[in-house]
């Protein structure tokens, strides 16, 4: 047997926004905030070790490049 339109009840009505406790939006805001700005610092950890390591590779391929230099001569 199939259902009918008319059996559907309707859903229940989200809260209004005046319904929503404002501590608890403060406390979610608060944690997103938290969790931006940990991304973030992580973010900006990861691209100053790619530079780091950038920096590096260059150090150690100029110094293998003056080495070789001076074992061929």
């Amino acid at each position: 047997m199939t259902r009918g339109f008319s059996d559907f009840k309707p859903q229940a009505a989200a809260k209004s926004p005046q319904e929503i406790d404002p501590i608890k939006i403060e406390r979610i805001t608060g944690l997103v905030a938290t969790f931006v700005e940990i991304l973030t610092s992580l973010y900006t950890v990861h691209n100053r070790l790619d530079n780091l390591r950038a920096i590096t590779v260059k150090l150690v391929r100029n110094f293998n490049m003056r080495y070789l230099f001076w074992k061929i001569t």
